[in-house]
């Protein structure tokens, strides 16, 4: 049983029960029960995402944040609803952030897409910490993003990347890279069959066995493609 093109509020998204009259009656009752009235939940509902964490010290000023936009959106006649999602921070997970964001990205849009909700604040913050170290006569080259870079020419999201056997994997300590910014080229400076040698002994990382590096693994595109998961 599909929901009125109409649906306004908190009849929006109703759980389905197979009886609407019974979802909108348990919705009002249950928010009731949390000191919602009548007035309250005839208001348009605006949503607020939610990203603090104890281990995110990042977002660790989220809370003050979101009682701010809290005020206003009542100020305005809505009623503010706040739900949490990921919250991704550098420097206390492992192995990396990047691993994660599509993840970040994709549990926000389905909770977006479930909870009712007629408009939505998303609230977030930088999730690297990491200050640049002001070395600027240098070419940072990576395969991945990089934040907290201020200085110096940097060039990112090589692709493919190293771990599925890109070109980056071949490089070597002492090796010379052309970067040609006004033709859109970067060649690595080896002989053709020096490269082809090292390819035959490359060693590629054996692919995660199970869980969300699995489906990371095997469905997030490499970077000239979008960085998103291929099923999206």
């Amino acid at each position: 049983m599909t929901r009125p093109e109409t649906a306004f509020g908190i009849e929006k998204n109703l759980t389905r029960y197979g009886d609407i009259g019974f979802s909108r009656y348990l919705r009002r009752a249950f928010l009731s029960s949390a000191g919602y009235d009548r007035a309250d939940l005839d208001r348009p509902i605006i949503g607020i995402v939610n990203t603090s964490s104890d281990y995110n010290t990042c977002h660790r000023q989220m809370p003050e944040m979101i009682d701010a936009v809290k005020r206003g959106v009542l100020e305005a006649g809505g009623l503010p609803l706040a739900f949490p999602t990921i919250s991704l921070n550098e420097i206390l997970t492992s192995p990396t952030t990047m691993l994660y964001r599509n993840l970040a990205a994709m549990e926000t849009e389905e909770m977006i897409r479930a909870q009712p909700m007629d408009g939505v604040v998303l609230m977030g913050g930088c999730d690297k910490t990491v200050p640049a170290q002001g070395v600027r006569d240098m070419v940072r080259i990576s395969d991945a993003r990089m934040s907290g870079t201020a200085y110096g020419s940097i060039v990112l999201h090589c692709s493919p990347e190293a771990c599925v056997g890109g070109p980056i994997a071949l490089v070597k300590d002492g090796d010379w890279i052309e970067l040609d910014v006004e033709n859109n080229r970067m060649d690595l400076l080896v002989d053709p069959d020096e490269l082809a040698l090292r390819r035959q002994r490359l060693q590629l990382p054996q692919p995660p066995s199970r869980g969300w590096a699995k489906l990371y693994a095997e469905h997030v595109q490499q970077a000239h493609l979008g960085c998103d998961l291929d099923f999206l």
